[in-house]
């Protein structure tokens, strides 16, 4: 009985779609079919030229080195592109001298083989990159179905976040608050009041008289960008106001939040007066309330 297995070229590229012979001179001879898919392959060109073998990390030059790498797994790569690499095994062909690499190829996505128009009849029907490839497949559908659904869940993350951005600016800006809440941008452009804020037509600061919408342009000026807090004073419709300025340069607005002083700087000056009246005199002062107690 024969030991010997014989195939014609149909039969034996059925068998080992990815295959390369190369002769001992190192030129190739003879490619697959299925391996000339992945690349500008072709026969008569080195070998050494197109793919590096990963036994040899400084490169091969004889024919006897890839002889001693029989009964081997071997890596190759394509040497333009990286992608492109095989698993496999180099076999000596006594009847034509030559050596032979049977192997598949390595991959990662199905993607880059559809690209390829690499197709289940590319493989030898029991290799298990037939499975691969369809388990590949099923993998990236789940995948952008699974990305699908995290998109869906961070754009409602965000319109939940805005929500809760909306719900915390209408606090910040209660329309019964009676005093003027403002939100202005770096440049001075009101964003945002409340209806106490809508009554400052005019402002008077630092000795002059501002259009509502000029005054803030001019603050804005005037402030360092790097400040996180502040605070300045002005005058409208007769009635003196405390700014505190609190900045949002993540959100590129500011915050000024106005409260009524009046009657502190009324309080303010009659004291002034009573000290200078008490810095003057020469005579006792005596001080009481409107009850003619003494504080």
């Amino acid at each position: 009985m024969s030991n010997h297995f014989y195939f014609n070229s149909q039969q034996f590229e059925r068998i080992f779609p990815f295959f390369i012979k190369i002769n001992r001179d190192l030129i190739i001879t003879d490619l697959g079919k299925s391996i000339l898919k992945f690349g500008d392959f072709k026969t008569g060109i080195s070998f050494q030229n197109i793919f590096s073998v990963s036994s040899f990390s400084k490169g091969f030059q004889t024919f006897a080195e890839l002889f001693q790498l029989q009964s081997q797994l071997v890596f190759i790569k394509s040497i333009v592109n990286a992608k492109i690499q095989f698993r496999g095994q180099f076999e000596f062909m006594e009847q034509s001298d030559e050596m032979l690499f049977l192997g598949s190829p390595i991959f990662d996505t199905f993607e880059y083989f559809k690209n390829q128009t690499i197709a289940d009849d590319n493989f030898l029907k029991t290799n298990f990159h037939v499975n691969l490839l369809s388990l590949l497949k099923n993998a990236e559908i789940n995948n952008h179905d699974l990305k699908a659904l995290l998109d869906s869940k961070s754009k409602y993350v965000e319109e939940l976040e805005q929500k809760n951005n909306d719900l915390y600016n209408i606090a910040l800006f209660p329309k019964q608050n009676p005093d003027p809440n403002i939100r202005i941008n770096y440049e001075g452009d009101v964003l945002q009041n409340n209806p106490a804020a809508s009554n400052l037509d005019f402002i008077d600061y630092d000795g002059k008289t501002f259009r509502n919408d000029i005054f803030f342009k001019h603050i804005v000026e005037g402030i360092d960008k790097e400040s996180k807090r502040w605070s300045f004073e002005a005058g409208s419709n007769k009635i003196d106001y405390s700014f505190d300025c609190v900045a949002m340069p993540q959100d590129g607005y500011i915050n000024i939040y106005g409260r009524d002083i009046t009657q502190q700087k009324i309080n303010q000056k009659e004291l002034e007066k009573l000290s200078l009246i008490v810095q003057q005199t020469m005579n006792a002062v005596i001080i009481t309330n409107a009850d003619g107690n003494i504080d």
